[in-house]
């Protein structure tokens, strides 16, 4: 049972017209569970709440949430990966894992404000660089002793320039030459530190939020991965004293239209434009000279803005966001399209694509995500953790060619080899999902409650497979995601089977979103149903959500009928399989956009604004109700799909809340005010209202004191 989604949603259909009728026998693919219910089965199989299966290969151990980084030791014992302010360590032989900081607190954190992406472990094995993250810094510490060594902050004057406002992502340990290379997603640089004196050596400007860094063997070039579209400004003129009343209600324009590359006035305020979605530092791989400090190429991988894809245009960069380095060929993992580019680095070319291809009957789609990259030492083999579909994928360099897929656990974003390569390591941000979070019989873990805490990830350990154990995670993979299933369409339901088999007497559809409640908070008192009824709060004779003061005025009360009635009359169901955990992913899905690896990285990262730094990468985006340009998909989403079809469609209240809105009740017109110039999508935005507030919040003052609720 789904106790945890984020969302429920509502569709009214209204129909006009008499059914056709048909007899048509097709295929049509759904997910395995069918009508399972979720389950954590850490030996066997596990349901997720996405209706997929999880069975992950080799040996598997339940770690912290949203593990993205990953390093192992050079002596083969240790691995290393990293949270969001913890990191984990974990003996490869026994599976064995230390968590700092520990539950107890007996073992300190040495990360003052989270941490990202970026571990790396010294040739000791026992001394590990990580990301400090928001608080712009590395932080060195010995995991024999687990003691912090040192912190080495990214702020302060290079070169006559002051650097404020950093944010470590990404890092490289180059030992031979004792330096540190680490990305500063703040202020869109790489920076170069020598570890004998913990000092800043070189300050080299990349592309828009740096994600990815890797060394070419030589160690001669830096590789990094830039997955920011936008330079994101500030509305104009303003200032910390006067911002607050120079906010606009609603976004200034739609991505890629001549408002948005020039800018445009809305509302009487001069708008500042963001430029062309197809600027070299955007959705970009740069090399490095690390011997003039230079950079010496811009490639732009995967499919570009405005190329056609299998007919239909495409809207969304390629999000290129880790590389893997041979002797003369980098290969870069392009999210959104589900391919690799090759890098001829020493002739300064783009050479072609792999794409990462799985099964015939969905290759056409998008949504494997490929993230975190690993080559093989002979340079034939690369590894692919697919962060859209459990699985790493193995690829023939030469032929270009998916020869096999491993099962992973939910989300995997990492994997590594053992140095003799009879070993795979492999991290999975969702582990084997969260399970129930409270309800009957429920015993809160040590880690809380909270969805995004008990939802643990994972770490495995994988014997290499040979050519037929190969094959066999081929096939269980593919059966862990979806299944085919032989129907007729006969004419009697108003949806047809597939998508333009026939014509549906369905003309107009209003889709409502209720954020942020679970069927069992609703439904949950239900006795035909498989609910859980201490977790109802909105139900019949519930006085759940009132104050004490007023439960005696209101006895009996009834919360939410319209609910149960319409789900009486009607019809409900108690396992609905959706993919997302919490609010930003709930509102891509619907709209039918995946979560990117950007997404579920800043996502899951401490953050904090400073909208008046130098700094342009303090001004990220980091949204709920709105898809960022960093999030588009391929070809789009849900809106781009009625564009390309001509079907009419306007919007009320959704994606209308991005990073850094003011969210009061006097903004009246939206329910938010933005200052920080962020596009729409341009299939969205001229279908949009802009005076419909959806997102308000209301307080009220009564005798019994200030009651706020929202909608």
């Amino acid at each position: 049972m789904i106790r945890f989604s984020r969302f429920t949603l509502i569709f009214i259909f209204a129909t006009i017209c008499k059914f056709g009728f048909s007899q048509n026998k097709v295929e049509i693919l759904t997910v395995p569970a069918e009508n399972k219910f979720t389950e954590i089965n850490s030996t066997g199989t596990a349901i997720l709440p996405s209706g997929r299966f999880a069975t992950p290969a080799g040996n598997l151990i339940r770690i912290t949430d949203d593990p993205f980084g990953l390093a192992i030791s050079p002596d083969g014992k240790k691995a290393v990966t990293l949270h969001d302010g913890v990191f984990t360590i974990i003996d490869i032989q026994s599976l064995g894992s230390i968590r700092v900081p520990s539950y107890d607190n007996k073992i300190k954190s040495p990360l003052s404000k989270g941490s990202y992406l970026g571990v790396a472990l010294s040739k000791d094995s026992k001394t590990v660089y990580l990301s400090g993250g928001d608080n712009g810094a590395i932080i060195k510490y010995d995991i024999e002793s687990l003691t912090r060594l040192d912190s080495i902050s990214l702020n302060g004057p290079v070169d006559g320039t002051e650097y404020n406002d950093s944010f470590t992502s990404d890092l490289v340990l180059n030992e031979p030459d004792n330096e540190l290379l680490v990305l500063d997603r703040g202020n869109f640089r790489m920076v170069r530190i020598n570890l004998a004196t913990n000092r800043i050596t070189a300050s080299i400007r990349v592309g828009r939020l740096p994600f990815g860094l890797t060394l070419s063997p030589d160690r001669k070039t830096a590789f990094v991965a830039n997955v920011g579209m936008y330079e994101y400004p500030l509305i104009t003129g303003a200032t910390p004293s006067n911002y607050d009343s120079i906010l606009i209600s609603h976004h200034p324009y739609g991505d890629n239209t001549s408002e948005s590359i020039n800018g445009t006035v809305v509302e009487g305020r001069k708008i500042p434009g963001v430029g062309s979605p197809l600027h070299p530092d955007a959705m970009s791989v740069f090399t490095i000279d690390l011997q003039t400090n230079e950079v010496m190429d811009k490639f732009k991988t995967g499919h570009q803005i405005g190329h056609m894809i299998e007919d239909a245009e495409v809207v969304g960069g390629a999000s290129p966001n880790s590389i893997a380095v041979g002797e003369q060929f980098a290969y870069v993992s392009n999210a959104t399209n589900d391919n690799i580019s090759i890098i001829d680095y020493k002739n300064h070319k783009i050479i072609g694509h792999i794409p990462i291809l799985v099964d015939k009957r969905i290759d056409k789609y998008r949504g494997l995500l490929p993230f975190g990259l690993t080559l093989s030492k002979d340079e034939k083999t690369l590894y692919a953790a697919l962060l859209g579909f459990n699985a790493v994928a193995v690829i023939d360099v030469q032929s270009g060619k998916t020869i096999g897929l491993i099962p992973t656990g939910w989300g995997p974003t990492r994997v590594k080899l053992s140095k003799d390569e009879r070993e795979m390591y492999i991290i999975s941000c969702r582990g084997l999902g969260a399970g129930p979070n409270g309800g009957n019989g429920f015993v809160s873990p040590i880690q809380g409650y909270y969805v995004g805490d008990i939802q643990l990830g994972s770490f495995q350990k994988v014997i290499m497979p040979d050519a037929d154990q190969l094959a066999t995670y081929t096939k269980q993979s593919i059966n862990n995601t979806f299944k085919s299933l032989s129907v007729t369409d006969d004419g009697k339901n108003p949806l047809p089977a597939l998508p333009g088999l026939r014509n549906s007497p369905i003309k107009y559809i209003v889709y409502i979103t209720k954020e942020n409640r679970t069927y069992d908070e609703i439904f949950g008192q239900f006795k035909n149903a498989a609910g859980d009824s201490t977790l109802a709060r909105f139900g019949v004779n519930n006085e759940y959500t009132l104050p004490d003061s007023l439960k005696k005025k209101f006895p009996n009360l009834r919360i939410s009928p319209n609910h149960h009635k319409v789900a009486k009359q009607f019809s409900f169901s108690d396992n609905y399989y959706c993919d997302s955990d919490a609010s930003i992913h709930g509102h891509h899905w619907m709209m039918g956009v995946i979560p990117n690896e950007w997404v579920e990285t800043n996502s899951s990262v401490t953050k904090t604004a400073s909208l008046f730094s130098k700094a342009p990468g303090r001004r990220f985006p980091g949204t709920t109700g709105s898809i960022d340009p960093e999030d588009y998909a391929e070809i789009g989403g849900l809106w781009e799909a009625l564009d390309r079809q001509k079907v009419s469609f306007y919007n009320f209240g959704e994606a209308n809340e991005t990073a850094h809105v003011r969210e009061e009740w006097f903004d009246t017109n939206t329910g938010a005010a933005h200052g920080v110039m962020v596009p729409m999508q341009k299939a969205l935005f001229g279908r949009t209202s802009h005076n419909y507030a959806g997102f308000y919040i209301f307080c009220h003052e009564q005798n019994i004191g200030k009651i706020c609720w929202s909608s």
